[in-house]
């Protein structure tokens, strides 16, 4: 409300004399306000659902505790539906609290009723969908974390989908001549994003009302056509995760157990070494169980990643067989190096989310699983184990590196990425998942429950990862313009922003041949500048971060130097 308020009312003449604001004006800023509000709610359902919800039962699994309210006399459905329905609740809570502000705004015009509560709707129905999902991949997960991975993977997935589906629509169906094909497509791109929520409020809905001048009966239709997409999912979902919650334990617990082969265990498990914690991180405790259902996600989102760098090359080396090249030799460059940065820097930040919510529930996992007294009972070291943790955090993320390694090797090939920009875009990446890895094994040697430090880091990365442009990038431009309007310099402030972003970062070093041929401007000094004090910060911060999960780790497992201080004083009023 306060970012939207800079916007539009207050300007560096504000502080000579008062701007009169018109009731069009009022309305349009409150309209504003509501869909920016909605779009950024929708987004933080998107972050916390899964988090919250897909370990509940999971959870109880790891922990050894599933199978004592098993033996009771509660029922498949009590056990799923009451975990649900708690965690469920805490998150309306969470959604809810945005409700009188947006309820107030109603007073300035712009927002009908209507709209107000058909948006909380489509949101309730969001976050009961994603429930669903998460509740069902808890049920089959063996960790907390892999169900977690898994709903991420899926939302990644949709949306990745919902891009393809966008461009074959441009590429192939965007003509005035009708092509074969092109109704089936059409019902199938209209079914798919039925409950896209992106889909329905920015494409149909605003649509509609710039061709109709009002909402009419729009809003009925498309929160139906939503709710029945995601009524489906819910229902499917809630019944088979019912249904299967019994059995999947069963089997997991007391099925067979297939052996691996001795060339298999040689291949992927070398010797123990000299650093046996950073083996067992690496190769005995696997990353993620995802399952065959994970391993297809993976594998879509792999060849969704490369496809559009791949359609890129095909349309020019089409162009090239054909003879005419009519958008420049250029073309090819710019476009694959467009393609790198864009698609680089996504599998970058799934790589790092990953990195986080493995550190996170690397302590946690070892408590539930009563194995952490197996650790501590070793001549290993506190700082071993830390080590050890924080390594195989890393490392656990090692296929999504192969996938950006094959991302820039589309680019290399083409040339639209330089080969300075591997080893340096490699640093960075290393350099930001050091700093992830820290996060999440602060927070779990902080936190008791796994869930819990799964939630603040997943929140933390989100704030660390572009969060905090909301009041870096806004409030202060908005203040340094209002109070310092004639002086200028104010420019470090967004250098300053940007440098602090891993995303921003990570794709300014996606750099192409066009870009070290040319002389640097002082812009792009000034901008380099900030971006190595940036991950400087971030190699600082996450050297802060390992100390405190090394102090942590040591107080709560006893493994500090000296008595504790209540020992002290018991000793002394004891003689």
């Amino acid at each position: 409300l306060g970012l939207m308020y800079l916007e539009f009312f207050v300007t560096p003449e504000f502080l000579i004399r008062p701007v009169s604001v018109t009731p069009d004006r009022l309305a349009q800023f409150a309209e504003m306000f509501f869909f920016t509000f909605m779009v950024v709610q929708y987004f933080m359902v998107l972050f916390v659902t899964p988090a919250y919800v897909a370990g509940a039962i999971a959870e109880e699994k790891h922990r050894r505790t599933l199978e004592y309210l098993l033996t009771t006399d509660l029922r498949n459905r009590e056990i799923v539906f009451g975990k649900l329905a708690s965690r469920v609740g805490n998150l309306t809570l969470f959604i809810l609290s945005g409700l009188p502000i947006l309820s107030m705004t109603q007073l300035f015009g712009g927002v009908s009723p209507q709209l107000l509560w058909t948006g909380f709707a489509a949101t309730g129905i969001t976050m009961l969908s994603l429930s669903a999902i998460s509740i069902l991949q808890s049920v089959y997960a063996r960790r907390p974390r892999d169900a977690i991975t898994f709903v991420y993977l899926l939302i990644l997935a949709y949306f990745g989908m919902w891009a393809f589906l966008v461009f074959l629509k441009a590429a192939l169906f965007s003509g005035p001549v009708k092509t074969v094909g092109e109704d089936e497509f059409y019902l199938i791109y209209d079914i798919f994003n039925s409950g896209n929520f992106l889909h329905v409020a920015f494409s149909e809905l605003m649509s509609y009302v710039a061709a109709a001048g009002t909402f009419g009966t729009v809003l009925h239709r498309l929160l139906l056509r939503y709710a029945i997409f995601h009524g489906v999912i819910i229902v499917v979902c809630l019944a088979w995760a019912v249904w299967r919650v019994r059995a999947v334990f069963l089997r997991q617990t007391y099925g067979r157990v297939r052996r691996r082969s001795r060339r298999r265990s040689w291949l992927w498990r070398p010797e123990v070494g000299t650093y046996p914690m950073v083996w067992k991180e690496s190769f005995a405790d696997r990353g993620f169980l995802l399952g065959w259902g994970g391993t297809l996600l993976v594998l879509l989102l792999a060849a969704l990643s490369l496809a559009p760098g791949l359609a890129i090359l095909t349309l020019f080396l089409y162009d090239a067989f054909q003879g005419h090249l009519s958008r420049g030799s250029g073309y090819l460059a710019d476009a694959m190096n467009a393609y790198v940065r864009a698609a680089g820097t996504s599998v970058a930040c799934l790589a790092w989310l990953a990195v986080a919510i493995r550190a996170a529930s690397s302590l946690g996992s070892e408590r539930d699983r009563q194995t952490l007294e197996t650790l501590l009972a070793t001549p290993l070291t506190a700082r071993e184990i830390i080590v050890g943790k924080w390594i195989g955090s890393m490392v656990a993320a090692r296929w999504l590196v192969a996938l950006l390694l094959a991302i820039w090797l589309l680019g290399l090939i083409s040339g639209g990425l330089s080969l300075l920009a591997i080893p340096l875009s490699l640093l960075l990446f290393v350099v930001y998942a050091s700093f992830f890895a820290a996060l999440g094994l602060a927070f779990a040697s902080s936190m008791k429950r796994t869930i819990t430090s799964v939630l603040w880091t997943v929140a933390a990365a989100v704030l660390v990862g572009g969060g905090h442009w909301l009041c870096t990038g806004c409030c202060l431009s908005y203040f340094f313009m209002l109070f310092a309007p004639r002086s200028g310099g104010t420019e470090w402030v967004f250098y300053g922003s940007a440098g602090i972003t891993p995303p921003a970062v990570f794709a300014l070093a996606g750099l192409s041949t066009t870009d070290l041929s040319g002389a640097i401007t002082s812009d792009q000094s000034r901008m380099i500048f900030w971006c190595g004090v940036g991950v400087g910060a971030f190699v600082a911060a996450a050297v802060a971060l390992m100390s405190v999960a090394l102090y942590r780790f040591r107080t709560r497992c006893g493994r500090i130097i000296g008595p504790p201080r209540s020992v002290n004083r018991l000793t002394i009023a004891n003689g």
